[in-house]
């Protein structure tokens, strides 16, 4: 099967594990009076190719589209609130994303290995970044990180290795619990933050007011990763 048009009556949502290792499939048709798609829906369906998800289903769930290594483009409309862990998790032919205002949070692994990932916009409103949200985006060279968000977990951007440029558009370090945020961003070069910056540091490093460089101890100690990678593929091998 390689294409997939859903038009299904008195239906409002796609189950989980629907079309879980659909190895075949490149393209779907997803009708917009549908409201919900739930967990590992198109998960390891490794010729997709595109999707777009319609503003009328509130959020992408856990690892719903993990492991679709040929999804280039995925659209996300405004109106979806939240980006569930490993959502695009290896999804390593995706380039670029952006993530509507509506989106609140980004979950832990949501584009975990997303090693072509060049251009992530993230949009004024979106508040929390997870856990490895973009942990080996390894193509991506610089992110802008809006006002709105007043969280960044640990280990959120770790081994980008071509990162080089970082712009916070805050006042108030979003990542004052945070750990490691950038562990192994070994082009990084500078921070940029706004003259009205409050803190002394960003997500735990001491920076300046306009820009500084990392310090040498964020980027080379690091505590255990949890392998939650492994353990999202068998919840959903065996449900």
């Amino acid at each position: 099967m390689e294409t997939l048009d859903v038009q299904v009556p008195y239906i409002s949502y796609i189950g989980k594990n629907a079309f879980y290792g659909c190895s075949s499939l490149k393209w779907v048709k997803f009708p917009l009076t549908y409201t919900e798609i739930r967990p590992a829906a198109f998960a390891l369906c490794d010729k997709l190719e595109n999707f777009t998800i319609p503003s009328g289903v509130a959020s992408i769930p856990m690892s719903a589209f993990m492991g679709c290594g040929s999804l280039k483009s995925v659209e996300i409309e405004e109106g979806i609130t939240s980006i569930g862990n490993n959502a695009f998790e290896r999804c390593s032919s995706l380039e670029s994303i952006t993530i509507p205002k509506t989106v609140t949070s980004i979950g832990t692994s949501a584009f975990d290995f997303c090693t072509n990932l060049k251009s992530v916009t993230i949009e004024e409103g979106v508040q929390s970044i997870g856990y490895y949200a973009f942990d080996y985006c390894k193509k991506l060279s610089s992110v802008t990180i809006p006002e709105s968000i007043v969280n960044i977990s640990s280990f959120a951007f770790e081994h980008c290795s071509s990162l080089k440029t970082v712009n916070y558009l805050g006042t108030k370090d979003p990542g004052k619990n945070a750990v490691d945020v950038f562990y192994g961003c070994k082009e990084l070069e500078k921070i940029n933050v706004p003259d009205g910056y409050e803190d002394t540091q960003f997500c735990g490093s001491k920076t300046g007011v306009i820009e500084r460089k990392v310090s040498t101890a964020s980027l080379n100690s690091k505590p255990t990763k949890w392998f939650i990678t492994i353990a999202a593929i068998f919840m959903f091998m065996f449900l």
